[in-house]
């Protein structure tokens, strides 16, 4: 919409699109004569200097007389379609008649200045807080109301053992030396995450009194989801989400029960990719695979980004760095299941990565609807297979314009938007097509699908992205929130995730 505090909408004329493609080439070239980053310092420049160009140095008046065949208002942007229409300008006195005119209308204020009138407090959308220079203290606000409200969860609400105590019972097998991944078990069964979780939870054991220290471990997980709420605000202001968004990052009722009164390890795994994101957002690219990495090890459903995750370094870096990176990857892997790998590799492995999973169907949360029977069935499995494969070929052609890749020193810049749009609708792809989802893996999803809401309703008016998304969040809170799950709750969560995903997929916004 806009770059800094100006519009970008004269990029797309004449002398906006020739500098545009002068950019390009000069990235494009051989030799790469400058940066990308620098390309697009270049433009945001051009939107300011013609925007004041323009405002200040043009005096003429205009008429425009025709039929208004259509209009629309989004982002304080009106867009007419005026048909047969005269176009008369003041001076000199022409007159040009045109068929079909397209008028694009701005605020004359430039986006981001803010003046307090009475206008905007009696306005029901508050803009005072879309402005950059506040959503930071916005933000934290909302940090500060979340850690009181986490800290009173943990004194009034109780604790609910699921999974904790399993995990310190392999713990302790850790620490007392045991590296055999066969051998590793706990009262609901054995380890069937990578070392990465076996390595951070026998350090938890150690620091809560070999797991007896509930109180003590559930501040640790207050700590691991702030920390998760941090920095996912740090992406959604890096991405320009509206304000209303961190609210509902706030006051997820089961997000708070995951963490806070069950403790998963799926916290910390959420962490790790959030940071991955973030990331990718500033370009930091090494750091950005070792937080991928460690997430990986630690559940491998982070493997759901690998596809996004890779296509943004093929489109960002070279291929020697990529194959750099891939091999980054693979050694910290390596590195952290040494002990396990060299005592039962293949036990190891089986164990860690075991795609052939089967879930029971009485913890389901996304597909009560459909008999035990079919969701125990193999045809059942491999058609989620086929569906998530088709989906994710179909979208990250369609966004990344693969073919785009085969260019010889093709490069491009991913704003940090649709770097989280990307990675957040990989992801979901995968968790619609998920054999099975229980409570926890909400926590898979949680995070990004505000934004994916916001981002499904783009293209209409600002009033409909808030209620629209508001109305999502609260269907899919409330349908997470049913225990046991039901039929309904159930189907509306399936139809959130299939609607979500194919209003993302059918999205053609620029890449950059």
């Amino acid at each position: 919409m806009n770059s800094g505090n100006f519009y970008q909408i004269y990029r797309e004329s004449s002398i906006g699109t020739a500098l545009t493609d002068a950019l390009d080439q000069l990235i494009s070239y051989r030799e790469s004569k400058i940066h990308p980053q620098l390309a697009i310092k270049v433009l945001s420049n051009f939107d300011k200097a013609i925007s004041e160009a323009l405002q200040d140095g043009v005096k003429t008046k205009s008429m425009v007389k025709g039929h208004l065949s259509t209009y629309r208002f989004c982002d304080e942007v009106w867009t007419f379609i005026v048909k047969n229409a005269e176009f008369r300008v003041e001076a000199p006195n022409d007159l040009v008649d045109m068929e079909k005119l397209k008028i694009v209308a701005c605020n004359s204020k430039k986006p981001g200045e803010v003046n307090l009138t009475f206008d905007m407090l009696i306005d029901p959308v508050p803009k005072i807080l879309q402005n950059k220079k506040y959503v930071k203290l916005w933000a934290a606000l909302w940090l500060c109301i979340d850690l009181a409200l986490s800290v009173i969860i943990i004194k009034k609400v109780p604790y609910t053992e699921i999974d904790w105590e399993t995990y310190m019972v392999q713990a302790e097998l850790v620490v007392n030396g045991e590296r055999n991944y066969l051998k590793i078990t706990g009262p609901t069964g054995p380890m069937v995450y990578p070392a990465g979780h076996a390595w951070i939870f026998a350090f938890l054991y150690e620091l809560t009194n070999k797991g007896s220290d509930l109180i003590r471990a559930q501040y640790i997980f207050l700590g691991i989801y702030m920390a998760c709420q941090t920095v996912s605000m740090c992406v959604y202001i890096a991405a320009d989400a509206p304000f209303y968004l961190f609210p509902l990052l706030v006051l997820s009722k089961r997000l708070h029960s995951i963490y806070l009164l069950r403790m998963f390890n799926d916290c910390i795994n959420v962490l790790f990719m959030q940071l991955t994101v973030l990331l990718l957002q500033r370009r930091s690219w090494d750091n950005s695979v070792v937080a991928f990495a460690l997430a990986v090890s630690v559940k491998m459903n982070a493997l759901l980004y690998a596809p996004a995750i890779a296509l943004i370094y093929a489109y960002e870096l070279s291929f020697t760095r990529c194959v750099s990176l891939g091999a980054k990857f693979i050694a910290i892997q390596t590195l952290i299941a040494i002990p396990f790998l060299a005592e039962n590799w293949q036990g190891y492995f089986h164990q860690a990565f075991d795609f052939s999973r089967v879930f029971l169907y009485k913890w389901t949360v996304n597909w009560r609807f459909i008999s035990e029977q079919t969701f125990l069935s193999k045809n059942f499995a491999l058609a989620l297979l086929v569906v998530h494969v088709s989906m994710l070929t179909l979208y990250l052609c369609r966004r990344f314009q693969l073919s785009r890749l085969f260019r010889q020193h093709y490069k491009a810049h991913i704003p940090s938007a649709t770097i989280l749009e990307i990675t957040s609708t990989t992801n979901l792809i995968g968790v619609m097509c998920a054999r099975s989802l229980h409570y926890q893996f909400f926590s898979w999803i949680a995070w990004t699908m505000p934004y994916l809401f916001y981002r499904s309703a783009r293209g209409r008016s600002y009033i409909y992205q808030m209620a629209l998304t508001g109305v999502l969040w609260a269907l899919q809170e409330y349908c997470w929130n049913i225990y046991p799950s039901t039929k309904l709750s159930s189907s509306i969560i399936f139809a959130i995730l299939i609607w979500t995903n194919i209003r993302n997929i059918s999205n053609r916004l620029p890449m950059n």
